[in-house]
């Protein structure tokens, strides 16, 4: 491919130009403490109608319940919170499930770390594919933990529960069941004992609001030593199938496969630069190639390639066609404003690899493929170049609670008979369904599902039980102790 040919490449971001973040990410909190998520059970598994459900009395953890499930039994613990979507109870009693023989079943949801790269999704315009559902290799651990410049989000309709937010955090934005948090309403929040149940150990978390408006994008900063070396604690390092592996920037490990690292001039747009990343990495030539893209210094930017797939080696040839692009561009106009190109790759893999000629069949990317693509991007330059010239002339650039009263000890277990403790000498009879009647008894919000901050969620106490409410139109008032008792028993 000659010189003049590169150089017309480097016009091939104009044709399809599209506009995208320079700095800004949205990282969504993956790790959860629901109900119906099996990885919060001990045995791995949903808990069966026959089965005696546990939270342990130890267990300081929200839970948000389903809209329905069927347990023989349910013992509460001494503290916390489950979050149930109606405003009722209903005993279902055992029956004959051949499946399902009938065992404690325990609840053991995991305190996740803010810090470890596993817990966050990541959603990005300067990366491809540009969001999950499969995870992105080639974005460095440091950028897969939120930056001071990304939008948080935990989802709705879930709980969560998260610690080792340390050292402080700090974050543009906060999302929370679908509600925006200032930094008022998050010290509030953290105050609470709903907000101590999501949030482990009073943690620092600072919401600036910042956007980042530098068209060169924005350093993510958490390479800084302390947060770093926080990262890299969840990310021992992996054996490699390559002998030559490359060092990334904020990657805790080295990685086997390629990188572009740029230097700029004081011209250097961000968007610019990722218009030929995108144009190339749409091309079903490259859909099994990762790419994340990220300002590192005051004066470079880098690109990270990686296979997704280990038997295919398409991330070093679309490096390599990237890297002939830009280094044309750098010796002559400069139309990506910058002024040097360097490139890296891993080559020497410890697996044999298929030959030339078995890579380009099971990649796609044969001699004629390559040429195909080349010839698809020139029929789109002429426009593109005028494109281009004529715009530099026109613009400038349900939820319980088991206490332990010391003198007084109440317990209450879902789907028994209720301890003489709790009400001496009465056996209420059991009812298969109750709902709950109103008082003038005086109740409480929640924070995060309470009407204090959403008013979408009710939540009310009445002798150790709480409940949430999810309807804005009927009130879910306290109920007097005869009709909690016919409730359980």
């Amino acid at each position: 491919m000659t010189p003049k040919w590169l150089l017309s490449l480097a016009f091939v971001g104009i044709c399809c130009s599209v506009r995208l973040s320079m700095g800004q990410d949205e990282k969504i909190w993956a790790a959860n403490t629901n109900f119906n998520n099996p990885r919060n059970w001990r045995e791995g598994r949903l808990p069966c109608p026959n089965d005696r459900v546990v939270f342990p009395a130890s267990s300081s953890v929200l839970v948000f319940m389903p809209e329905s499930f069927s347990v023989s039994e349910v013992v509460l613990p001494l503290n916390g919170e489950l979050v149930f979507n109606e405003c009722y109870f209903q005993r279902n009693w055992k029956t004959e499930i051949a499946s399902c023989v009938g065992q404690d079943v325990l609840f053991q949801p995991s305190v996740e770390s803010w810090y470890n790269p596993d817990n966050w999704n990541l959603t990005s315009t300067r990366m491809f594919p540009g969001s999950h559902p499969r995870r992105n290799k080639a974005v460095p651990h440091a950028y897969q933990v939120p930056c001071r410049w990304d939008r948080v989000q935990f989802p709705a309709r879930s709980s969560f529960s998260v610690q080792g937010i340390e050292p402080p955090v700090s974050i543009a934005s906060l999302q929370i069941n679908n509600r925006i948090y200032s930094q008022v309403d998050l010290d509030s929040l953290l105050g609470t004992p709903t907000g101590k149940l999501l949030f482990r150990n009073n943690p620092s978390i600072q919401i600036t609001n910042a956007l980042c408006t530098d068209p060169k994008g924005c350093i993510c900063g958490n390479e800084e030593d302390l947060i770093f070396s926080a990262v890299c604690k969840f990310k021992p390092c992996p054996n490699l199938m390559c002998l030559d592996p490359i060092e990334v920037a904020g990657h805790c490990c080295p990685i086997c496969g390629a990188k572009l690292t740029a230097k700029y001039d004081s011209d250097f747009k961000m968007q610019r630069f990722l218009e030929l990343h995108h144009n190339l990495l749409s091309n079903e030539l490259f859909d099994q190639v990762d790419s994340f893209t990220s300002r590192i210094s005051e004066n470079e930017v880098q690109t990270v390639f990686v296979d997704y797939t280990s038997t295919n080696h398409v991330a070093n040839k679309l490096a390599q066609l990237m890297y002939s692009i830009y280094k044309a561009d750098v010796n002559s106009i400069r139309s990506y404003g910058i002024s040097a190109i360097d490139f890296q790759k891993s080559e020497k893999f410890e697996r044999q690899s298929p030959t030339t000629d078995q890579q380009a069949s099971s990649s796609g990317m044969s001699p004629g493929g390559v040429a195909a693509l080349v010839i698809s991007i020139f029929i789109c330059l002429g426009l593109g170049a005028a494109l281009y010239v004529y715009r530099k002339r026109q613009l400038d650039g349900f939820s319980f609670a088991r206490f332990d009263l010391r003198s007084e000890k109440i317990e209450l277990e879902l789907g028994t008979t209720p301890h003489d403790e709790l009400e001496p000498g009465e056996t209420p009879p059991p009812p298969p369904a109750t709902s709950v009647s109103k008082d003038e008894s005086k109740g409480f919000d929640n924070p995060i599902y309470g009407t204090s901050v959403t008013s979408e969620v009710r939540l009310m106490v009445f002798f150790g039980i709480v409940v949430h409410k999810d309807h804005e139109s009927t009130d879910c008032n306290i109920i007097s102790r005869e009709v909690i008792e016919a409730a359980v028993a």
